[in-house]
């Protein structure tokens, strides 16, 4: 969007090719309800429900007073695997802007009724998040936690989000992926695994869908999006 030096707006548009400024809508938007109604059914009678695609764009048109607040602290948009990956690790990193620990910005929003997490004997936990609920006997480095989650002993998990109740077999090795939510990487399987330069940084992110279970020492290469079961690989 474009903006006068009061913040007034007088151009948008809806995801631009070629961007005229770099001032950005979070989506967020506050509207007297009465003429935002007015709006949503437009004179031919089609209704308008997209902000930044309808209802915007034909409230400049008609000359109506938009501004925009200027907001300088931590956002991003999160509508892709690499931007969501990261929001999750700029959570670990103190200089990112974003702390969740500031009792000014409380979240009041319910999480589920969990026992505090459990670290076993084997547990290794450096630089992560561990919430409710969850059991760790393994190896757990930059990386967060989503409640209820398991990791055994001997599995490892780093730089990685592991959503709620998924879990890590042990022996398994996790890099630099999204496990879905009740997903099952199993016994000595690696998932984030980097062919071409053994032991340097995984670079994309491993994406293991919902409830997908991730047979026994299977192999899920970098940069995989995993939506269907993966058999056991059985020794020969």
């Amino acid at each position: 969007m474009n903006t006068q030096d009061d913040h007034r707006v007088y151009e948008f548009e809806e995801k631009p090719v070629k961007p005229k400024s770099n001032f950005a809508s979070m989506g967020i938007y506050i509207f007297n309800w009465k003429k935002l109604r007015a709006y949503m059914t437009s004179e031919e009678g089609k209704t308008l429900d997209d902000f930044g695609k309808d209802l915007i764009p034909a409230m400049l048109h008609k000359k109506e007073r938009i501004f925009a607040y200027p907001f300088t602290d931590y956002w991003k948009d999160v509508g892709t695997i690499q931007s969501y990956w990261q929001a999750n690790m700029d959570r670990l990193n103190p200089t990112s802007g974003l702390n969740l620990r500031d009792p000014s910005w409380r979240i009041y929003s319910r999480t589920a009724a969990e026992p505090p997490h459990y670290a076993g004997e084997h547990a290794r936990i450096r630089h992560s998040i561990i919430a409710e609920g969850c059991v760790v006997d393994g190896s757990i480095t930059g990386s967060i936690l989503f409640c209820g989650a398991k990791v055994a002993a001997g599995a490892s998990v780093h730089n990685s989000v592991i959503l709620p109740n998924a879990v890590i077999e042990a022996g398994a090795k996790v890099q630099k992926a999204i496990i879905g939510e009740q997903a099952i990487i199993g016994e000595n399987s690696i998932v984030g695994f980097r062919s071409d330069e053994i032991g340097k940084p995984v670079a994309g992110v491993t994406v293991v869908g919902d409830k997908v279970h991730v047979g026994r020492s299977a192999i899920i290469m970098e940069e995989t999006m995993l939506d269907a079961d993966i058999p056991e690989v059985k020794a020969v």
